[in-house]
């Protein structure tokens, strides 16, 4: 990944970033990173190129687990695409050559658009079944794509808030995916939720997750529901913890358990993970 930034005499700030991220081999969940150049000042910011759009650009991520590796559930269980963790999620929503407006703050409230014409195949999964594209023998034809999203951030009380509502849609319909999420933040405490409706041939569902940091631990908890689309009901429930031995090491530990048309299946998981 590299960036650029940068404040011009007149008060505008430009900007750009180059990342590039393979999700796996198949070319249908390659995902193109991030090619963009940005503008922005008083009157908000101007997005242009492969970016991050609108709905996965401002709602707050709303499930908290250990910072585990990739666990497609939680996307799909809050209604956004798969991700690594928080840090990389966003990731899995770049949308090629679009352009987005964002809004400056006001009050805590922001609020960004995105329009991508003619979303083609090196879009990520979950935006190509958003725009509905035809996927057999490389013939795309695929529709426009828009986004909107808005999201409010303050302290209340103590209490650090953050919501936002999402929507994305193809030219043929007037939305096709929507979703609603929250975080509060208490003392050292969390918790989040999530709802999401993708429509008539999509999932719909909600989640609920809540994590606390005691020091160098801190233990989480979360639960999803979901209707998914064949018609099933599907749930999850994941227990686990991270724990920083410090030098941008942690370790973590999580025990997931998943029911699909009343079928069982556990998956216990615990890794080590490095940032620096």
């Amino acid at each position: 990944m590299v960036g650029y930034s940068n404040t011009l005499e007149n008060g505008l700030e430009i900007g750009g970033r180059l990342a590039v991220f393979v999700e796996n081999d198949s070319s249908r969940f390659y995902n193109p990173g991030e090619s963009f150049v940005t503008i922005g000042g008083g009157f908000g910011t101007i997005a242009l190129g492969n970016h991050v759009t609108a709905v996965h650009a401002t709602v707050p991520f709303p499930i908290l687990t250990p910072d585990s590796p990739h666990w497609g559930h939680q996307g799909m269980f809050s209604g956004l695409s798969p991700s690594n963790g928080p840090g990389l999620w966003p990731f899995f929503g770049v949308t090629p050559n679009g352009i987005s407006y964002s809004t400056p703050t006001m009050g805590g409230l922001v609020a960004m658009v995105t329009f991508a014409p003619h979303a083609d195949a090196s879009q990520n999964n979950q935006i190509k079944d958003v725009v509905k594209a035809d996927y057999e023998a490389d013939n795309i034809d695929a529709d426009d794509y828009i986004a909107a999203a808005i999201r409010y951030s303050g302290n209340m009380g103590g209490m650090d808030i953050a919501l936002g509502v999402g929507m994305q849609s193809a030219e043929d319909d007037l939305v096709d995916s929507i979703v609603a999420t929250g975080t509060l933040g208490f003392g050292g405490a969390t918790v989040a939720a999530s709802w999401h409706d993708n429509g008539d041939d999509g999932t719909e569902g909600f989640t609920l997750s809540a994590k606390y940091s005691l020091g160098a631990i801190a233990p989480s908890i979360a639960y999803g529901q979901l209707e998914n689309t064949d018609g099933n009901d599907e749930s999850y429930l994941v227990i686990g913890s991270s724990y920083n031995l410090g030098g941008g090491l942690s370790a973590f530990a999580e025990y997931i358990g998943l029911e699909v048309e009343d079928e069982d299946e556990t998956i216990l998981l615990s890794g080590v993970r490095l940032d620096f």
